[in-house]
């Protein structure tokens, strides 16, 4: 009975908020944050030493990420764009058929 009483005090006036995932970026895969991890060490190793070679080498890897993960969020969204597309084609022309051929042309 207490608990009870304390369980609809917390749901009444304690407020709460839910939260999205923190990885809610679905184009970046493992070898990118493998990349991203790499760097990371080479920024702290940077630092640390302060040497031109790892200031060179932790600039490499800066542009590397920062290039690699804007093409996969490209890739990313033009995928998507395609299926949603491809999806209307489909409602609308209930022709499967060439939503399997456009598919199959661009897995291949």
């Amino acid at each position: 009975m207490f608990k009870d009483k304390i369980d609809k005090g917390v749901q009444l006036f304690i407020p709460f908020k839910t939260t999205k995932p923190r990885d809610s970026q679905p184009w970046i895969d493992r070898k990118l944050k493998r990349k991203t991890h790499l760097r990371d060490r080479a920024f702290k190793k940077c630092k640390k030493c302060g040497s031109e070679d790892d200031e060179k080498k932790f600039q490499q890897l800066k542009h590397e990420v920062q290039r690699e993960q804007s093409k996969a969020y490209w890739q990313f969204l033009l995928l998507w764009t395609i299926i949603f597309s491809l999806v209307v084609i489909r409602n609308f022309t209930n022709s499967s058929n060439i939503i399997s051929r456009t598919i199959m042309a661009l897995l291949c």
